[in-house]
């Protein structure tokens, strides 16, 4: 009897470690989370396909859509592509591309998708330091969307239905 009640208080022990364990941890993630998710678009310049530096916090009167993609990623590519369909939907909106990887695969990217020479698309080449540093580490793609007024709305990790970023337009 006494074997068992000691297996039966140690195994509520371990039991509630774990639920504290676990609470702490999501608590403190969700925070984390949060204190990345810029209020403002930061005050950074981003290296353009042609070389030149673009201010991403420029104020155009019109939403910005942060996308941050690796040309590898199938998400990525599919989002591309029916971004590239979906254009005129976007005509008022500013759709800012961004990777961390070399300019010849951010091109290639562009170029494949016909991303190239869209008055309204900006394709820019991130440091990685700087990327986790003002967005926080993330999975491909990943949207973040500015109002008019360069404030944060929201962020959407992983492929969607670009029709929810449209709603934005209306």
């Amino acid at each position: 009897m006494k074997t068992s009640l000691k297996y039966f208080i140690g195994l509520l022990l371990l039991v509630l470690t774990i639920i504290g364990l676990y609470n702490f941890f999501v608590k403190n993630d969700s925070k984390i989370s949060n204190a990345l998710k810029p209020i403002y678009i930061p005050d950074i310049s981003l290296k353009t396909m042609d070389d030149q530096m673009f201010p991403l916090n420029t104020k155009t009167n019109k939403y910005k859509f942060l996308f941050f993609f690796d040309s590898n990623c199938e998400h990525c590519q599919t989002e591309a592509s029916l971004l590239q369909k979906h254009l005129a939907e976007f005509k008022e909106a500013n759709l800012i591309l961004i990777s961390s990887e070399n300019l010849r695969n951010i091109r290639i990217f562009a170029d494949d998708y016909h991303l190239k020479n869209q008055p309204n698309i900006t394709l820019c080449q991130i440091d990685p330091d700087i990327l986790t540093k003002y967005f926080g580490y993330m999975g491909f793609p990943t949207i973040f969307v500015y109002n008019p007024q360069n404030q944060f709305v929201k962020k959407y990790s992983g492929e969607i239905d670009l029709e929810l970023l449209t709603e934005y337009l209306k």
